[in-house]
């Protein structure tokens, strides 16, 4: 039996989701990133130094994830795939954000990090615990990864992040194919 849950849908993404970047040199010095900007049917390539990728990913994380490095060191990799775009949400009590938006700038990550202290970014994207993917592809659809619970073995932990690499790679793929 799988224990990992993966839901496939044809969904479309809340483009009008917008991002606080904190660690902004990694967005071409962008502080603000509009999913809009960047993927769907209103998706531009005016905006200097903004990347317009085949495929975003999206993860949440919580702090201690990403100052020990375990899930956005793996996110990391991804963030070095040619064509996509990788941005990290720190799931973040009220209390605990301020923190938070002091710590991120430090961080060496090469992908965007923004702060959901209200749990606005949460519940538009359902990332309801740290550890879920979104790959939203370059129309807007999405595909959400949910990991597996906690305490399952490395193994297991692994194949899931596979799962999420490659269904990255699949969207962008995808979209190389429809432009020829």
């Amino acid at each position: 039996m799988l224990l990992l849950l993966l839901l496939l849908s044809a969904d479309r993404a809340p483009l009008w989701v917008t991002f606080d970047v904190l660690n902004p040199r990694t967005l071409g010095g962008h502080r603000i990133l509009h999913l809009q900007d960047v993927v769907g049917p209103r998706a531009r390539d005016d905006v200097p130094g903004l990347v317009r990728p085949r495929a975003v990913l999206i993860f949440s994380a919580t702090l201690d994830q990403c100052e020990k490095g375990t899930l956005c060191q793996a996110a990391q990799q991804l963030a070095e795939i040619k064509g996509g775009l990788v941005v990290g949400v720190v799931l973040a009590e009220r209390e605990n954000a301020a923190q938070a938006k002091r710590e991120i700038p430090r961080f060496e990550y090469s992908f965007p990090l923004t702060v959901d202290s209200f749990g606005v970014l949460a519940q538009a994207l359902k990332l309801d615990r740290p550890g879920v993917f979104l790959v939203v592809n370059s129309i807007g659809e999405i595909v959400r990864l949910v990991p597996p619970t906690e305490g399952t073995d490395r193994s297991v932990q692994e194949r899931f992040l596979l799962e999420v690499k490659e269904t990255f790679l699949d969207a962008l793929r995808r979209d190389d194919e429809e432009d020829r």
